[in-house]
This record gives structure tokens, C-alpha cells and sequence, in this order.
């Protein structure tokens, strides 16, 4: 029968038929699935709203401010950007224009032509020379030359001979009177053993100018003057990397004068044309004014 369990059959058996729902049974339940979607619909559509608040309300109160915030510093940072650009420029045109002023200084105070025009050739040469030496003392010209080897101990500063005789080598100067310039006889000067072997050791010493002068005899024959060997000299010790300074006795040899009173550019000139055509005086392989002091330092 429709409904009823059988009689044979136990109680753990299912009905035959299943249960089915009734269309009324069905039909009350569509409000209540129609409610359910409804309100999921409304509960997501107030989510969306919510959250487009949310973000409405960011934007308003935090997210616009800072953009803002950004905009106005961007702004700034190009003004100053565009300031620096400026100011850079303009400074750029000042140095220009200080560079150009200072050329142009330089050049007015260029007064003295490099070129000079030897009185005895006639011709004009490239540069003028304010320094000339002889490469070593006159005594090391009386060693025979296959003995120099044994005899002498040289550099481009010291010297010493048989072990007996010592020689330093000094700038001798004189001023130029018409001139910046200074120029200079690069000559050498015999030194006692005792102050010899003081300079050695003081050749690295600082503060060593304050040593008191050292007496010496010139020892060099500069044939553009009468005889100076052995005129007297005072030799005052300079400071590291500077070679002494040779002050001759103030006598009336035209050297001595010279020094003391000073010479005119022409007399530079005069000097350099003699050393330029040796046969115009008495030079000789000892003569003071046969090399130039640049020739003198490669030895």
C-alpha cells in the first residue's frame, strides 16, 4: 500500500517511494529562495556602494590632498630647477667674460718680445737665454781625461778631486734692471772638507737656510769678464731642492759690480751674442759662457 511499510519489511528498510515535495510545498518555497538571492544581491550591491564610498572618501580626504601635495612640489622643484639653470648660465658668462679680461691683462703685460736680434750676426733669434754655467769646475780640465775616471767623483752639484778638492756648484745672479727677469751664472765654488761634508748632510734637511754662509773661491774663468777665478764668494745654503746662492765680495771687478748693481737688457743680449759666435771672443771648452745653463744639467 501507498505510505505503508510492509509488513515483511523491516524497520531499517527506506520507503519505496521517495518523498516528493508538493507543488504547493514548492511554491512557498520560491519567496524564501526569490528573498535569499535578493538580499545576497542587496547585501553586494551595498558592499560595492560601501566600498565606492570608501574610496570616494579616500580620495577626498587623503589621496587628492597628497596629489596635490605632489603637484606643488613638482611645480617647485622646476622653478628651482629652472633657477639653477639660470644662475649657472649667467655665472658661466661671468667667468667667460673674467677669462677674456684676464687674457687680455696677460697680454698687455707681454711686453718683452722672446725674440731678440744678435748685434753681431744681424740676425733674430726665437729666444733669450737668462742662464749659462760651465758642466765642472775649472780644476777637473787639469786631470788628464783617462784619469778622470779614478781622480774625479762629479755629479751636476758636487765635486771632488784627488779626494782633496771639494766644489759645489751655486746660481750666481744678477738683476736685471729694465726686466722681470733675473739672470744668472751657474758656477762652481771650492768648499772646505768640514762645510763640504756639512752640505751633504743637510741636503735633505728642512730649515737648512738658516745656516750661516760658507766661504769659498769661485772656480770657474767666465772669459766675458777679466779673469774671475778665485774671486771671493759667500755661499748661502737655500731651502730642500734649491741650489745655493753664490754672493761675490763686494770689489771693483766688473762681475762683482755687476751683481751688485745690476745689468740692462741689453747687456743680456750682449751676452748671449757672445756665447752664440765664440769666435767673436776667447772661449774656450773652460769658458763659463760656452753652454747655457740648460746645456750645463745634462752632465
Amino acid at each position: 500500500m501507498r505510505g505503508k511499510k510492509s509488513e515483511n519489511s523491516g524497520s531499517h528498510l527506506l520507503p519505496t517511494i521517495f518523498y516528493q515535495p508538493s507543488y504547493s510545498s514548492r511554491r512557498e518555497a520560491v519567496p524564501f529562495v526569490a528573498g535569499l538571492e535578493e538580499q545576497v544581491l542587496r547585501t553586494q550591491h551595498s558592499k560595492l556602494v560601501a566600498t565606492r564610498l570608501i574610496h570616494k572618501k579616500l580620495w577626498t580626504n587623503r589621496i587628492r590632498p597628497q596629489l596635490s601635495v605632489i603637484n606643488t612640489f613638482g611645480e617647485k622643484m622646476i622653478r628651482t630647477f629652472q633657477l639653477i639653470i639660470v644662475a649657472v648660465t649667467l655665472s658661466s658668462v661671468a667667468c667667460d667674460s673674467r677669462s677674456d679680461n684676464d687674457d687680455t691683462g696677460q697680454a698687455k703685460e707681454k711686453k718683452m718680445d722672446p725674440r731678440w736680434k744678435c748685434n753681431l750676426c744681424d740676425e733674430w733669434h726665437a729666444d733669450l737665454p737668462f742662464a749659462y754655467g760651465p758642466n765642472f769646475p775649472d780644476l777637473y780640465f787639469d786631470v788628464p781625461e783617462g784619469e778622470r775616471d779614478e781622480r774625479v767623483e762629479v755629479d751636476k752639484d758636487f765635486c771632488v778631486i784627488d779626494g782633496k778638492h771639494y766644489f759645489v756648484r751655486g746660481r750666481l745672479e744678477i738683476p736685471v734692471i729694465d726686466s722681470d727677469e733675473v739672470f744668472s751664472w751657474d758656477v762652481w765654488v771650492s768648499q772646505s772638507e768640514a762645510n763640504f761634508r756639512r752640505t751633504i748632510e743637510l741636503m735633505n734637511t728642512e730649515g737648512r737656510e738658516s745656516e750661516e754662509p760658507y766661504f769659498g773661491w769661485l772656480s770657474n774663468n767666465l772669459h766675458l769678464y777679466p779673469d774671475t777665478t778665485n774671486l771671493k764668494t759667500h755661499v748661502h745654503t737655500q731651502p730642500v731642492g734649491s741650489v745655493p746662492s753664490i754672493e761675490l765680495e763686494p770689489t771693483d771687478h766688473p762681475l762683482a759690480v755687476e751683481q751688485r748693481n745690476g745689468i740692462t737688457l741689453g747687456r743680456v743680449k750682449e751676452i748671449a751674442a757672445l756665447i752664440l759666435h765664440p769666435e767673436s771672443s776667447t772661449n774656450t771648452e773652460q769658458d763659463g759662457g760656452g753652454k747655457s745653463a740648460a746645456g750645463a744639467e745634462s752632465k
